[in-house]
């Protein structure tokens, strides 16, 4: 019984592990969108960056751009193609 008190009190002490990292902020809204919008999240994600890019905040519409890069990578393993990715800058 002791041994297993010690454990606990222990592990609330160190607190997280070393080996965890924090999410970056376009990692996490990735995560979020793929969790929300399944299949879509790679849409909802271009959707939002040319929002942006219609409202004029070029730093909105990038931050957007990363995060369907985020997407793509963490669903099929690759960045969108390049050609795709110039026309979703454009608007289209």
């Amino acid at each position: 019984m002791r041994a297993i008190v010690e454990f606990i009190r222990n592990f609330f002490r160190r607190g997280p592990r070393q080996d965890e990292r924090a999410l970056t902020e376009v990692e996490y809204e990735a995560i979020t969108l793929i969790a929300q919008e399944g299949r879509g999240a790679l849409a909802k994600a271009r959707e939002q960056a040319a929002y942006c890019r219609r409202r004029r905040s070029e730093q909105g519409s990038q931050f957007w751009m990363r995060v369907a890069d985020e997407i793509a990578m963490r669903t099929t393993g690759k960045p969108p193609p390049p050609a795709r990715a110039a026309a979703d800058r454009k608007g289209n």
